[in-house]
């Protein structure tokens, strides 16, 4: 088993050695035929890094199931969210970002609208179902790849397709909801600095009217570095963990 596991992590690091450099390639090229298929080619490498990491959580027993414990460990303060304030950046380490998006879900314990833009939503749902948090509650958007699940499907390259996606969701929820973006670090592998941060702007600006909350998950690296400091004026409260 020990055998399997080792083959199984180094299986996985060459998946994500290749998702980094397929995106290094789309960030240098422009609008053209290429690109399209490097982010096709980079879109099966994130569904490869998912199979990869399901598979070592099975060896383990515990290896993607995220212990309670752990999680608690490097919970996210939420005191006040929904109440005194209603938008909420957090950057945290590409290790920790999984444990911190479901321990989020689980703390909040409310209807939720789980934005999905790095992995795909197969993976979050069995996460969660490990830690026996109800799916019902959650609505997925999926901008990773486009699934027959029952999910909702939108092109991670057409914000307007997502900002309309997201809204017919806020208009069908009832009773007090969030929204949780996963990642906004993603997004810009497809859209420019400036087109993030009139998303975001635009997102936060329909809170009140929907009387929700929104939290947005980054990751913290320097290559994000520029994008992260510039989200932070745009929401009420900003964590690094």
């Amino acid at each position: 088993m020990n055998q399997i596991n080792e083959k199984l992590i180094g299986q996985l690091k060459i998946e994500k050695d290749a998702f980094n450099l397929y995106n290094s390639f789309i960030k240098k090229i422009g609008g053209s035929k290429i690109k399209k298929a490097l982010i096709e080619i980079r879109d099966d490498e994130k569904e490869h890094i998912s199979l990869a990491e399901e598979m070592i959580s099975v060896i383990n027993g515990y290896g993607a199931k995220i212990k309670i414990t752990k999680a608690k460990e490097r919970a996210v303060n939420l005191g006040g969210f929904m109440d005194e304030f209603s938008s909420l950046f957090i950057k945290t380490d590409i290790s920790s970002y999984a444990r911190i998006a479901v321990g989020i879900v689980e703390e909040l314990n409310m209807n939720c609208i789980y934005l999905s833009f790095n992995k795909t939503p197969r993976y979050t749902k069995r996460l969660m179902a490990e830690h026996k948090i109800g799916l019902r509650r959650i609505k997925f958007v999926n901008c990773v790849k486009f699934s027959k699940e029952g999910d909702i499907n939108a092109n991670p390259e057409a914000l307007t397709e997502i900002s309309l996606a997201l809204e017919e969701l806020m208009q069908k929820m009832r009773g007090k909801f969030f929204i949780l973006v996963d990642t906004i670090s993603s997004f810009s592998v497809y859209h420019s600095t400036n087109a993030i941060l009139k998303f975001i702007g635009l997102v936060n600006s329909k809170l009140e009217k929907y009387n929700c909350g929104a939290i947005w998950v980054a990751i913290d690296s320097e290559s994000e570095k520029g994008l992260n400091d510039k989200i932070i004026p745009l929401c009420d409260r900003f964590i690094k963990i």
